[in-house]
């Protein structure tokens, strides 16, 4: 659904709705978009984790271009350049790296490296990658070689930073985690200090998080159905999207620079609600 939102005074409101359909003619189970990462205005890459698959989509015309069929259920992607991106592997602890072919933007396999867990998030920053694990509960950062450039578990006085780090965003500063077993957002530099956490009653189970292009985060917290929108200190929080504008259990969301546009996944358990990637456009202040 296409929801133009209005952040003056942080009162959204509702102007218009629609929807990308993501079809499930070629597979037995319903669609859980378990990650995505917008390529363009035009074309977003999304894992489809319920059947292994990873599916690029022309949002103009709602039509899935590729699909490449998995060997394992993949759980997150990011976008590496305009025809690459990476994917998690949990069960396999496997970061893979997909190109996209062109003219037929066909998605294919290229290469991958292991690391040391259960591998969740992902998000791609000044060439490096930041991975998040549920378990062991940490978030490390390799470069595009597949080196371990650091791993963040502790503070400086030894005190677990996470609890179930789920999906991650990152910036010049820092690196946002979304907490899922924490009820929490964590700020964490690229020392691996925590520096801010949001936490509050309203916020349950966050789940995907997205840093907006002016300099705000997103997350969705998919134990009440809402999205919260924040500053990067982790402050100035709003709720600005709700069941009332059709969310339901939000899972993943990213954010469209050129457009303004939020894409968000739900992981219900209902078709009507799985099967669709939702759009939420924005007018900034």
């Amino acid at each position: 659904m296409i929801v133009i939102v209005s952040f003056k005074e942080d009162k959204p409101y509702r102007l218009d709705k629609c929807c990308i359909h993501v079809p499930t003619n070629h597979e037995k189970k319903e669609c859980w978009i378990t990650g995505s990462a917008v390529l363009s205005p035009d074309r977003v890459v999304v894992v489809d984790g319920n059947n292994k698959r990873v599916k690029l989509i022309n949002t103009r015309n709602s039509e899935i271009v590729s699909r490449l069929v998995l060997s394992a259920c993949p759980k997150d992607v990011a976008m590496v350049t305009a025809d690459r991106v990476v994917i998690t592997l949990p069960s396999l602890d496997t970061v893979q790296f997909l190109s996209i072919k062109k003219p037929q933007e066909t998605l294919d396999i290229a290469r991958s490296f292991k690391v040391e867990g259960y591998c969740c998030g992902i998000d791609c920053f000044d060439d490096k990658l930041f991975i998040s694990y549920s378990l062991p509960a940490k978030v490390e950062m390799f470069s595009f070689k597949g080196e371990r450039l650091n791993t963040f578990a502790t503070d400086s006085n030894g005190t677990p930073l996470f609890r179930n780090p789920q999906y991650l965003a990152a910036n010049g500063d820092a690196i946002f985690v979304s907490d899922s077993d924490a009820d929490a957002v964590v700020k964490v530099s690229h020392d691996g200090e925590a520096v801010a956490k949001y936490a509050d009653s309203s916020l349950k189970n966050p789940q995907g998080v997205a840093i907006t292009s002016d300099d705000r985060l997103l997350v969705a917290s998919q134990g009440n159905h809402t999205v919260h929108l924040l500053n990067t200190n982790c402050g100035g929080v709003s709720v600005v999207l709700g069941k009332e504008d059709g969310l339901w259990w939000p899972h993943v969301l990213e954010v469209c620079p050129d457009t303004k546009t939020v894409y968000i996944s739900s992981t219900s358990g209902h078709p009507e609600f799985d099967n669709f990637l939702s759009m939420y456009t924005f007018e900034y202040d």
